[in-house]
């Protein structure tokens, strides 16, 4: 009689068993880092943000531009403006603090943050957008590009960020009142 070298039907399926129970104990713990690390990302991003606040009130500040409803730092607005223009090119400030909708200032301030606008966004990007006062009032939202589904429109919905990570930046544009800049971490 020969013999045979091999495994059996039942061994190999329970092999097969323990590799599954295995594998789902671990996805769930691979998923969670995951999110963990993107929202490490978005944490150190609002921490720049803080930052990039406080530079900026300082700056105005010492010039004295802090109480101004608004002052733009362009070059073609006045004397004035022309040294904000070196530190924060073509941004807009109120009572001290970056304007509520315009990017510019994050583009200038934070540096390598992309719009939805731009041709040229990777998973890995962070993004900017902002919703518009039909839902109450105007926020800024940051995330990274892969977590949110760019439309063919480029019209951002409310829901687009549901259930995602990202950075909300309110500023009510009220003298004193300083803008809140919040983490909603992934999940």
């Amino acid at each position: 009689m020969k013999s045979s070298k091999g495994f059996t039907l039942i061994e190999l399926i329970i092999v097969i068993i323990v590799l599954g129970i295995l594998a789902t104990r671990a996805i769930p713990k691979f998923i969670n880092i995951q999110n963990d690390a993107k929202t490490s990302v978005l944490n150190g991003v609002k921490g720049a943000m803080l930052n990039a606040i406080d530079i900026s009130y300082s700056k105005l500040a010492i010039d004295g531009l802090e109480n101004k409803k608004q002052v733009y730092s362009t070059a073609l607005s006045g004397s004035d403006n022309l040294r904000l223009e070196s530190w924060c090119s073509n941004c807009q400030f109120q009572y001290g603090y970056p304007m509520q909708s315009y990017m510019n200032n994050w583009n200038s301030m934070l540096g390598n943050v992309s719009t939805l606008h731009s041709e040229y966004i990777n998973n890995d990007d962070v993004v900017m957008f902002y919703r518009n006062a039909k839902y109450k009032e105007t926020t800024t939202i940051i995330t990274l590009a892969s977590n949110i589904a760019l439309p063919k429109d480029l019209k951002i919905l409310k829901e687009s960020t549901a259930g995602n990570c990202y950075i909300e930046y309110k500023y009510s544009g009220i003298k004193g009142e300083r803008p809140t800049v919040e983490l909603f971490e992934c999940k």
